[in-house]
């Protein structure tokens, strides 16, 4: 509901306003619960009552319309719906409204939600508000952030009632013969009755949240509920957690204890739901239905202090990790009455989105608004990035919520996919990633169009979707779907003799793994080196030499003070790996 709530039934019309322009509503009994101020509509025939029309008055046997009727008006026997929606009536030159909703229920200094934002008389209500008074059972009043520029009355969401729930389509019951339902809709031969497809409003591709309660799969979209699916349920879908908060920005189940936690929670005031976004909310031990803070068991919540917004949660290995958009909390499982402590551990190192964040290796790495960084035995530190500028001067900042981790296991690699300023659709289509293991921590970066990503499971090797909706399967081979694999990179530019002075090359010894452990030695590789005297001059191209497991050396005659080296391969099952090669140089007489 888009309120906490609100009260609908219906009525029979037994002479209704038959004429075009009436507003009168005649019925046998006008129901007692029926007063001034309710929304009225036709379940009918819709168009004879205009959207957002109000009850202005009752009898006995009428309802009075504040809006006339439009043709062909309200008939005999129509089934007349009045509904309870917030009201909103303000004063010209004042803040304060007043608000009707039948049987409120809430009192003065109580805080009221309003889901849906609403405008009118110069005013927008929206969010939450603390109830200045209250006037009876059926008005209470507010204070809007302006004030009105016209005194009158308006209907929240212009008088329509909102429903949002959530279903999943179930399996297609088998159909009862040849031709039956829609085409390609049910196994062949056998057909589908039609009136047996769901419809509704698609759920839309969102940020969401997943992680495993034993066999159970948890999972929460982002500012949605949560919902659990159990594997062997049959064909059963996911359920939402009833009893849990509606609202939230993400889950994970605690490894101290088995715990579900919820940030960016929402708690129920005494109208509606307020979606807290420094909110920390997390079930009882072993059993996430129990979410209820009390004597005997572990459910709990905190409102992290500093900060605007909960971007993300991770379960570490012997605590909870909290990134806001500022900082990094940690959180610290401490057993009752508190349940958890939390400790800010990491000021000015918050993430940059809900994804961004990994561990490798017993470490945590993620990726921040404006650096790299990472939380090892030795604390929160940033790390030094050689191409910060590649990354952050070519990040599109108006997407930085769909930056996503690329952890690589296999190959100790930890990376990020991000959309680059090219990207118009803020769909990721870069990646930048270090090796943590390798010496010196080297860095690359390139394009890489993937809007998600999976680190190596049961199924394998990573996994990564295409913003095109295709799913790949890397690092599972050296052939690019039975054509050669199109390999290569250009390292940074490095000095020959530390820059001191010109030298002159003229042999280079390559130096390669050439086949797999089972493998046969077929790869062969194109060396390019760029040279130059100064940095930021364009460079001089030598090259490219193809070498092979053959090749010993390459005789070649070039002279500068950098060099940078382009690798690359395109041959069918080539496999190598780069290892260190060797120049001989010697001091230069002349410039060239």
């Amino acid at each position: 509901s888009s309120n906490a709530s609100f009260t609908q039934s219906g009525a029979t019309a037994t002479n209704g306003a038959t004429a075009a322009g009436d507003p009168t509503l005649n019925f046998a009994a006008t129901p007692s619960w029926v007063v001034a101020k309710m929304v009225v509509a036709n379940a009918t025939t819709p168009a004879s009552i205009p959207a957002g029309t109000l009850v202005d008055s009752t009898t006995a046997t009428t309802a009075v319309m504040t809006a006339n009727a439009t043709a062909p008006g309200v008939g005999n026997g129509d089934e007349v719906i009045f509904c309870s929606l917030p009201v909103f009536t303000t004063t010209a030159g004042t803040s304060a409204v007043s608000v009707f909703l039948v049987g409120h229920g809430v009192s003065a200094g109580g805080t009221v939600v309003f889901a849906v934002s609403t405008s009118g008389n110069g005013v927008t209500i929206g969010g939450s508000y603390t109830v200045l008074s209250v006037v009876d059972a059926n008005n209470f009043v507010i204070q809007a952030n302006t004030e009105a520029s016209a005194s009158g009355s308006f209907v929240m969401n212009n008088g329509n009632a909102q429903l949002v729930y959530s279903i999943t389509l179930g399996p297609l019951p088998a159909g009862t013969g040849y031709g039956l339902g829609l085409y390609g809709a049910g196994a062949y031969g056998f057909g589908t009755a039609s009136s047996s497809v769901q419809t509704g409003t698609t759920i839309t591709a969102t940020d969401w949240t997943i992680d495993n309660w034993g066999k159970l799969v948890i999972a929460c979209p982002k500012g949605g509920p949560i919902y659990y699916w159990d594997p062997q349920g049959g064909f059963l879908n996911a359920s939402v957690i009833s009893s849990g908060p509606p609202f939230n920005s993400g889950i994970f189940v605690s490894m101290s204890q088995q715990i579900l936690v919820a940030y960016g929670s929402s708690v129920e005031e005494d109208l509606g739901h307020q979606h807290q976004h420094m909110l920390v909310q997390w079930s009882t031990v072993g059993d996430f239905l129990d979410w209820t803070p009390r004597a005997g068991n572990q459910a709990g919540n905190f409102v992290i202090p500093i900060g605007s917004r909960i971007v993300a949660g991770l379960p570490g290995a012997n605590q909870n990790l909290i990134w806001t958009d500022l900082d990094l909390w940690a959180m610290n499982y401490i057993g009752p009455p508190n349940v958890f402590g939390f400790n800010k551990i990491g000021a000015g190192a918050g993430a940059v989105s809900a994804h961004a964040v990994q561990q490798l290796r017993g470490s945590t790495f993620w990726m921040g608004r404006t650096n790299f960084y990472a939380y090892t035995a030795g604390g929160v530190n940033t790390l030094p990035c050689p191409i910060w500028d590649v990354v952050f001067q070519n990040l599109n900042t108006d997407f930085l919520q769909n930056v996503r981790a690329m952890p690589n296991t296999p190959f100790n690699e930890v990376g990020w996919l991000y959309p680059s300023a090219a990207s118009t659709s803020g769909e990721c289509d870069s990646y930048v990633k270090m090796n943590i293991t390798e010496q010196g921590a080297p860095w690359d970066y390139g394009p890489l169009p993937r809007s998600a990503w999976i680190d190596q499971t049961i199924l394998g090797m990573p996994i990564g979707a295409s913003p095109q909706g295709f799913i790949y399967q890397h690092e599972s081979g050296n052939n690019a779907d039975g054509a050669p694999l199109t390999s290569t990179f250009t390292t940074g530019d490095f000095y020959l003799a530390e820059g001191e002075d010109f030298v002159f090359v003229d042999q280079i010894i390559p130096d390669f793994k050439w086949t797999t452990y089972t493998g046969t030695t077929s790869a062969a590789v194109q060396l390019t080196f760029l040279v130059s005297d100064f940095p930021g001059d364009d460079p001089r191209v030598f090259g490219p030499y193809t070498v092979t497991s053959a090749t010993q050396y390459i005789t070649v005659r070039f002279r500068g003070r950098l060099m940078r080296v382009v690798v690359a391969s395109s041959d069918l099952d080539s496999f190598w790996r780069l290892g260190t090669i060797k120049y001989r140089y010697g001091p230069a007489v002349g410039r060239r």
